[in-house]
């Protein structure tokens, strides 16, 4: 295996197992990365399982091994999981900041024992306020839920660039620059409800749900 790492041990209810991910190519060009497990003393394969990409292998092997090992040769887990969690934080701050700066909406983030939601949003004018969760999640149509204790679902996904040119103050010199932006999917909850009681995946890719802010707004007024 290409990416299989000597230096670690890898474990199976407490046996020692060999683990490791390689690419592979097919006759037609398409290539998939091959997550393998074998018996460490006879080198038989255990389990294979094929992926699109190599960090999913990899994703696939933590969970399956013991105490969920985070690197396989080259690729190691921790660091996108340093960076979820950093963009996942980031999301709670877009949001609360979107809502402030375009509705004039206050939120702020609620207190990190409430597992339901993430952000608390009031309106001054109306007095009235709703709870938020925010999931921030790469490429994906689906989500699962633990619960539904919130007013509102907002799900930060897919990365936008756009294109712009950018002039001088002269007007005369102008340059391309990338703007990045991501894609919000606002739902209510009782569109949700039925996923979370049911412990299934709810589909947030429905065009009613993006980039929908004023569904909040339109709650609080």
């Amino acid at each position: 295996m290409n990416e299989s790492e000597s230096d670690h041990k890898y474990y199976i209810n407490g046996k020692r197992v060999w683990a490791g991910i390689e690419r592979v190519m097919e006759a037609d060009g398409d290539e998939f990365w091959c997550a393998a497990i074998g018996d460490y003393d006879t080198w038989d394969s255990i389990e294979l399982k094929n992926f699109d990409n190599p960090r999913s292998a990899a994703r696939w092997l933590s969970k399956t091994l013991d105490n969920k090992p985070k690197v396989f040769g080259s690729i190691d887990l921790r660091i996108d999981e340093a960076r979820k969690a950093v963009r996942a934080d980031g999301a709670e701050h877009y949001v609360m900041g979107y809502l402030m700066l375009a509705y004039g909406i206050v939120a702020t983030r609620a207190n990190r024992n409430m597992p339901g939601y993430d952000i608390l949003a009031y309106l001054p004018a109306t007095q009235k306020s709703c709870r938020i969760q925010v999931k921030y999640r790469e490429s994906t149509d689906f989500i699962l839920l633990k619960n539904a204790d919130f007013d509102f679902l907002v799900v930060i996904t897919d990365e936008i660039v756009d294109y712009k040119k950018n002039y001088s103050i002269s007007g005369l010199d102008q340059e391309i620059r990338s703007v990045k932006n991501w894609t919000a999917y606002i739902a209510p909850r009782d569109r949700v409800i039925d996923s979370v009681e049911s412990k299934k995946y709810f589909k947030i890719g429905y065009g009613n749900y993006w980039m929908n802010w004023k569904l909040i707004f339109d709650f609080l007024s």
